[in-house]
């Protein structure tokens, strides 16, 4: 696969334990993920970091999920790995635990890229999901005018190109890219925050005909332009899709040095049920 700004498939393990970052405590409103239903209904994938069979980072990850990291990276200056468990005071979205990813300019390349993430299994071909997770950006989250990425929606590594759907932020806004044979687009969908959770929701059956379906959610409320598409998303491929999450960078400007990010409550399930938090 070219080494364009885009990650490979997920091969490595993760980092070492090390010391927690004092964060203060945030204030946060209840979640603005799907509202509870009656029926139960159960996720496929839950990273909600609430259990010790969870809290394996950063050691390895998670069961079912792989990492795609430096393993001997670890900042001399804090002691920070590139990710580790993070709990309160440290931003937590629900519960008593989330995850921290952090990068540094200089960090050693993998797969041509900075990058620190958990990727999941593949899904199946035309697989239909709902995905939902949170962000927690902190207040000394730099503007920078070259991109990075918080989710990755990928596509298998034998094909090149650009995932069939990542989130990211470039100069000061969240950005949507998305990806499939012969097009490629990238819509700016308003200012990010700091200091604050940020909530996504994306429902997909990754098809590459008409019966495709993409929609996304950010706080609880759709994304103009992404209400409800209908119609090629992903690639030709005998191949399903694959997320990603964490952070990922392919270039630094604007003297930006260092990102650091909060992940919580991510879920994978069937329906919108089984994407909510429990209450």
């Amino acid at each position: 696969m070219r080494a364009t700004r885009w990650a490979a498939a997920a091969t490595a393990v993760l980092l070492t334990a090390a010391c927690a970052e004092a964060v203060q405590p945030v204030a946060q409103p209840k979640p603005s993920l799907p509202s509870p239903s009656p029926v139960v209904a159960k996720a496929r994938t839950t990273l909600d970091w609430e259990t010790a069979r969870q809290q394996t980072v950063p050691g390895h990850a998670p069961p079912g999920w792989s990492g795609e990291y430096t393993p001997e990276q670890v900042y001399k200056d804090t002691g920070e790995p590139q990710v580790r468990v993070a709990r309160v005071p440290e931003p937590v979205r629900a519960g008593g635990a989330s995850a921290r990813f952090e990068l540094r300019r200089g960090d050693p390349a993998v797969n041509h890229s900075t990058q620190a993430d958990l990727s999941t299994q593949f899904e199946p071909r035309g697989a239909e999901r709902w995905y939902a997770f949170s962000f927690y950006l902190p207040s000394d989250w730099a503007r920078d005018r070259t991109p990075e990425i918080l989710a990755q929606f990928h596509q298998h590594y034998q094909l090149d190109g650009e995932p069939p759907l990542a989130i990211a932020i470039s100069d000061g806004e969240w950005e949507l890219q998305t990806a499939r044979d012969g097009h490629s687009d990238v819509t700016r969908v308003g200012a990010y925050r700091t200091g604050a959770w940020t909530d996504w929701l994306v429902h997909a059956r990754w098809t590459p005909d008409r019966t495709g379906i993409l929609q996304i959610w950010r706080d609880g409320k759709p994304v103009p332009g992404f209400g409800n598409r209908r119609g090629p998303n992903t690639y030709r491929s005998k191949y399903g899709i694959y997320l990603k999450v964490g952070l990922y960078k392919w270039a630094w400007s604007s003297g930006t040095n260092r990102r650091v990010m909060y992940l919580d409550e991510l879920r994978i399930a069937d329906t919108r049920a089984g994407v909510a938090i429990p209450r």
